[in-house]
Formats: C-alpha cells, sequence, structure tokens
C-alpha cells in the first residue's frame, strides 16, 4: 500500500500564468488570453440568457394555467347565461299570454263584477311576471358583464401567449447561435493552446538537463497517437482521442499494476537505479507485475472512443521523488509523435 500512496497528487494543473515562453511567441499568448476572454464573456451571456428563459417559461406555464381557469369560467357563464336565457324566453312568453288575458278582460261579458275581480287579479299575475322579467334581464346583464370581462381577460392571456412563445423562440435562436459561437470559441482555444504546448514544449526539450542516471538512455513517449501534451514541474499529460497503443518508454521491470480511485489504471515500472516510471489514466493494461519489458513494447492501451477526449499521466522517479519528467525525455519524442487533429 505504501508503494503507491505518492500517486494521489500527481495530476499536474496548467495554467497560462505558468508558461515561460520564447520573445516570438508573446503574440499567441495575447492571442490565446483574448480568447478566453472571449469564451468567458460568452459563458456569462448564455447563463443571463438561460435565467432568462426559465424566467419566460415560467411565465408561459403561469400564463397557460390562467388562460385554463378562464376557459373554465367562461364554459360555466356561458352555461348560466343560457339557462337565463331560456328562462327570460319562457317568461317573456308568460307575460305576452298573461298581457292578452288582461286585454280580453277589458272588453269581458255583462258580469261586470266577475270581469273586474278577473281583471285585478291577472292584472297582479302580469305584474309579478313584469318583475320577474326584469329581474332576470338584470340577472343576465350582470352575467353578460362577467362574460366580456372574461372574455377581454382571455384574449389578454392569448395574446401573452403568443408574445411569449415569439420571445422564447427568438432566446432559443439566440442562445443556438451563442452556443456555436461559444463551440468554435473553445475550438479557436484549444488549437492556440495546443499550438503554444508545442513550442513550450520544444523550447523546454532543447534545454534538458537530466540529473539521474540515464545511462540507459532517455525516456520515448509512452504514447504515439495523440494531439497534444501539457507539463508542470514534474509529470507530463498526453491528451488523445479513441484506442490508441501504450509504449514502454525504456526498458525495465513491472512493479506494479492496479487501480487508483477515480483516476484510473496505474502501471508502475522499474528501470532500475533508483528510477520508477508511472502510467496512469483509462487504459487497459497488458503486462502483468514482475515481467520485463522492453523500450518500445506494447504495455496496453487506452479507453475511449474518438469523439472524447482522454488523458494519459506520465511521470518518472529517482528514489521516489517526482522529477521534471519533460527534462528526461528523447529531445525528438514530441516531433515524432501521429499528430491527431481535434
Amino acid at each position: 500500500m505504501g508503494k503507491i500512496i505518492f500517486i494521489c497528487i500527481i495530476f499536474p494543473v496548467f495554467s497560462i500564468a505558468s508558461i515561460n515562453y520564447s520573445p516570438n511567441s508573446n503574440i499567441g499568448v495575447e492571442n490565446l488570453v483574448s480568447v478566453e476572454k472571449q469564451l468567458s464573456k460568452l459563458t456569462v451571456d448564455i447563463d443571463q440568457l438561460e435565467r432568462t428563459l426559465q424566467e419566460k417559461n415560467r411565465k408561459l406555464l403561469k400564463n397557460i394555467e390562467d388562460k385554463k381557469k378562464i376557459e373554465e369560467k367562461l364554459t360555466l357563464v356561458k352555461e348560466t347565461l343560457e339557462k337565463n336565457q331560456n328562462a327570460l324566453n319562457l317568461q317573456i312568453i308568460q307575460v305576452k299570454r298573461y298581457f292578452q288575458n288582461v286585454l280580453l278582460g277589458e272588453v269581458g261579458g255583462p258580469d261586470m263584477p266577475s270581469t273586474l275581480m278577473g281583471k285585478k287579479l291577472l292584472t297582479k299575475i302580469l305584474e309579478d311576471k313584469v318583475r320577474d322579467l326584469k329581474e332576470i334581464k338584470f340577472k343576465m346583464g350582470k352575467i353578460n358583464e362577467e362574460f366580456i370581462d372574461l372574455q377581454k381577460r382571455y384574449d389578454l392571456v392569448v395574446q401573452t401567449e403568443s408574445d411569449l412563445n415569439q420571445l422564447l423562440g427568438n432566446l432559443e435562436l439566440r442562445k443556438r447561435k451563442l452556443a456555436e459561437n461559444y463551440f468554435e470559441t473553445q475550438e479557436k482555444k484549444e488549437k492556440l493552446s495546443i499550438k503554444l504546448n508545442r513550442i513550450r514544449t520544444q523550447l523546454q526539450l532543447k534545454k534538458s538537463n537530466p540529473k539521474v542516471n540515464l545511462s540507459d538512455g532517455s525516456f520515448s513517449s509512452p504514447l504515439e497517437d495523440y494531439f497534444d501534451v501539457t507539463f508542470k514541474d514534474k509529470g507530463l499529460t498526453f491528451k488523445f482521442k479513441g484506442l490508441n497503443q501504450i509504449f514502454a518508454s525504456r526498458k525495465g521491470r513491472v512493479v506494479y499494476t492496479g487501480s487508483l480511485s477515480t483516476y484510473g489504471n496505474v502501471l508502475m515500472i522499474d528501470h532500475g537505479n533508483n528510477t520508477r516510471s508511472v502510467i496512469l489514466g483509462d487504459l487497459e493494461i497488458s503486462v502483468k507485475k514482475g515481467e520485463e519489458v522492453k523500450k518500445g513494447e506494447i504495455i496496453g492501451h487506452t479507453k475511449g472512443d474518438a469523439s472524447k477526449e482522454g488523458n494519459l499521466y506520465f511521470e518518472v522517479r529517482n528514489k521516489n521523488i517526482v522529477q521534471n519528467t519533460i527534462s528526461l525525455m528523447e529531445t525528438d519524442f514530441y516531433q515524432n509523435h501521429k499528430d491527431k487533429i481535434l
């Protein structure tokens, strides 16, 4: 267990501020910084737009809910109006009939007292019917006012829904354009980063000064197929896509194979003179502990598909201390790799 504790902190952190470029690369650094600022602004714009979209979507959902409630009320009010209209029509028929009876009573038979009593009774009934008729018409007027008000509210929420849908469509279009711009800028940044990393790697290789016994030669790259490599003060991180063969960087003996938390699988090779190399990442190991390996021998392969970027970490240790691995690499290791395009 004690042999692998040191691996927990081996992943490097790369930042522009840590790069020491030649004067000729200053423009490249400035371009990269400018692109990163563009990415930062685009990220802010997309976040703000996303919040606006969420807010407008909430309003749209609330508007749809209000429209549904108004539709339900409109249906009830319309049914009430129809019932009252039927009652009104019936009441009008009855009023007309009693009114005709009253008129007929005025020219009744010779029995005047009976005719007079009948007339008064009919007149009283007619007055009651007319009063009921007025009440129904008044009630219908109020219901009709409510119906008109609901109809106006309904028209308003329908118009609001249309406006919100149009606004959301415009916002989605703007978001899509921002996203396209973001991915284009991100791709531009990655290409600039790769270009600057190449300059930095080549400059560093020119001034390499191994501090360990390299009587068996420098270290070669564990990968041939990769599109970029980054480093800080210690190990190297190779960036690749898809399935790639992994090679032994120097002859030695496999002393450890296993996995390390969320970092992936780990392979450790002892090269003698207290020097070991460590490979860590998304890889399948094809050698076993105790096996002797030669420089350039296949010891495994990377995992992943061609559409996703993967990382393979490589470092050299001497007396269990991580070395500045870039200074121990063959000076032409970077020029010889197969440059895969992003």
